[in-house]
């Protein structure tokens, strides 16, 4: 896969029931080749106004800048609180795991000093947060 390990990687956490099948219907359909200058399709996929790919492994280019990720991070985790505050907690929840992959590669950037630190320490501590409070009232939304 060169382009699309999200998709991958959301196959690989399917809940899986008996036998260890997944216990929702998994279909790979229309695949294929995109042809180069295409749109892949990867970014902005739920129209929300998010234009970075689930996994920064997908990314066109992996930008050295520290504060090129800081605000990734704080884009997307500002989009997970939009869905939180409309009650789409399973997307404000998506969006917060998002958010933590990028949040990841922060920690592998030049340039982190103890103020950097902090407040990437303090974001994580707050996506968190807001990832509890997403789960605990999607589960209550059942």
């Amino acid at each position: 896969v060169v382009k699309g390990m999200g998709v991958v990687r959301s196959i690989e956490h399917v809940t899986i029931g008996d036998n260890d099948c997944p216990s929702v219907d998994v279909l790979i359909a229309d695949c294929g080749e995109i042809p180069e200058e295409a749109d892949d399709g990867i970014s902005n996929f739920f129209k929300d106004g998010d234009m970075y790919p689930d996994w920064p492994a997908d990314l066109d280019n992996n930008p050295n800048e520290l504060s090129w990720w800081m605000n990734a991070v704080d884009s997307v985790k500002a989009i997970g609180n939009e869905h939180f505050k409309k009650q789409d907690y399973k997307m404000a929840l998506r969006k917060y795991r998002k958010a933590l992959r990028y949040l990841d590669v922060c920690w592998e950037k030049e340039g982190i000093d103890e103020e950097n630190s902090a407040c990437l320490r303090k974001i994580k501590s707050q996506i968190f947060t807001n990832s509890s409070v997403s789960f605990l009232y999607s589960i209550l939304d059942r």
